[in-house]
C-alpha cells in the first residue's frame, strides 16, 4: 500500500489518458510502463518483459470482454500484478474495479491503496 507502483495501461481509447492523467500519476511518484490499446499488444508487452505491479485494463478494448481477456493472460503471466477494471460500466473480474467517472484524485488515492 503506498508503494511506487509499475503500472500496464490498457485502453483502445488510450489517447484520452496521456495528457493530464498519467503526468500527475507519474507525479505522484508511480510509473507508466506500458500502453496498450488492445489484448494483442498487452501480450506483447508482457512479452517484453515489462512487469507491472498494477494493469488498469478497460472492459471493452476494443470489443466487449476484451479486458477480461486481457485481464487473464496477465494473471497467467503475472500472477502478482493487481487487476483494475476500469470502464465506463462497473466489472467485477478485476481485484478492484473503477468507473470512468472517477476524478483524478480518486483514481490517485485507488492506485495508492492497491
Amino acid at each position: 500500500m503506498g508503494n511506487r507502483e509499475r503500472i500496464l495501461w490498457a485502453d483502445d481509447m488510450i489517447f484520452l489518458h496521456e495528457g493530464a492523467l498519467f503526468e500527475f500519476v507519474e507525479e505522484d511518484g508511480h510509473e507508466i510502463v506500458g500502453k496498450a490499446k488492445s489484448v494483442e499488444e498487452v501480450d506483447q508487452l508482457l512479452d517484453e518483459g515489462i512487469n507491472p505491479t498494477v494493469a488498469i485494463v478497460d472492459a471493452n478494448m476494443p470489443s466487449k470482454g476484451d479486458g477480461e481477456k486481457a485481464a487473464a493472460i496477465i494473471r497467467e503471466r503475472s500472477p502478482e500484478t493487481k487487476i483494475v477494471s476500469f470502464s465506463s460500466q462497473r466489472q467485477t473480474w478485476g481485484d478492484e474495479n473503477w468507473t470512468k467517472d472517477m476524478g483524478l484524485n480518486q483514481i490517485l488515492e485507488g492506485i495508492k491503496k492497491l
